[in-house]
């Protein structure tokens, strides 16, 4: 992923010494983090159960495994997929993985009810989000990449061009929104899904000499009205067909499954792009650039539609009324 990035390096540096830099947009998260912290002291008293006991061992454990399996990720970008260096943490993380499956069966209040994903919403709505976020963030990165490197975008042109994707995410929000209730999630995700991935392959298929109007501004808006019409219906089928009382663990399943897709997808696919790039003939070249940044954004078109067709797994919309089991 290094020599991807590697013509960036001079985009990171701050182009005055007075500015802050790019470091500074890290700061947004502290008053979002007190803001929590006040609102978490003011809950009512009746809702905070002290009887459950916190799962040390489960978290650390979790924390530990997945670390491992990004780490030995990361690796196969300079030490290659057999080398010890990259299959020892595989291994390990999943090894580790493993006995936090066999933990959380066994302690009285488990991190995670792995019995919830037998329900078939709630596992595809995981699965959905642990791809869509994994193509995504990769996206993200290699079309930041691809408009400064190749297209040639300083960091504010760069920002300021992502700006029909949040204008397309909010129309598709507002669809979904819409439509919810009319035609159930399954729909939406799989509709939604397929939208994205397409807007993601058109990524894919930009290379050197193209424009902002040719290249970034179509496929920014087909990507983002499917992607975020997934994310309204993405929490609604994560909790369908599960008990009221478990909806919060359910949702923080849910997140977590987009964190770890997030962090395992760049990491793979920035290893995809990077592998691309340096058995090319000129591997500083734009083009070479450009090839690794169109192979990392098809696949990532393609986890995103593998997810949406996961998701015709879950069960049809029913009627009001109807209870079933959606196991």
């Amino acid at each position: 992923m290094m020599s991807v990035a590697a013509g960036t390096a001079g985009a990171a540096t701050p182009s005055h010494p007075a500015t802050p830099g790019w470091r500074a947009v890290m700061l947004v998260n502290v008053p979002i983090v007190l803001f929590g912290l006040y609102a978490a002291g003011r809950l009512p008293g009746d809702r905070r159960r002290r009887d459950v006991r916190p799962d040390l061992l489960g978290s650390v454990l979790v924390t530990v495994g997945m670390s491992l399996l990004v780490l030995g990720v990361s690796m196969a970008d300079s030490e290659g997929w057999t080398a010890p260096l990259t299959l020892g943490p595989l291994a390990v993380g999943g090894v580790v993985l493993a006995v936090f499956a066999i933990v959380e069966r066994r302690v009285p209040d488990p991190l995670v009810r792995l019995g919830l994903l037998a329900h078939r919403a709630v596992l595809a709505a995981n699965v959905f989000g642990f791809l869509i976020t994994a193509g995504q963030l990769a996206s993200f990165f290699f079309v930041s990449l691809h408009m400064q490197r190749v297209l040639g975008y300083d960091a504010l042109a760069t920002g300021l061009a992502f700006l029909p994707f949040c204008l397309g995410s909010v129309a598709g929000m507002a669809v979904a929104t819409r439509t919810l209730a009319r035609v159930g999630p399954r729909t939406i995700l799989v509709a939604g899904g397929l939208v994205g991935a397409l807007g993601m392959a058109w990524f894919g298929l930009s290379g050197p000499g193209g424009t902002f109007l040719s290249d970034m501004l179509g496929p920014s808006l087909v990507a983002s009205v499917g992607i975020g019409a997934s994310f309204v219906a993405m929490g609604s089928a994560a909790t369908t067909g599960v008990p009221a009382e478990d909806a919060g663990m359910v949702s923080g399943l849910l997140n977590s499954f987009r964190l770890v897709g997030g962090a395992l997808g760049l990491a793979l696919l920035g290893t995809l792009a990077s592998t691309v790039t340096g058995r090319a003939n000129d591997p500083s070249s734009i083009v070479a650039a450009s090839d690794g940044f169109s192979a990392g954004l098809l696949a990532a078109a393609g986890l995103l539609a593998a997810g949406a067709l996961f998701c015709l797994t879950i069960p049809a919309r029913r009627p009001a009324g109807e209870v079933r089991d959606d196991r």
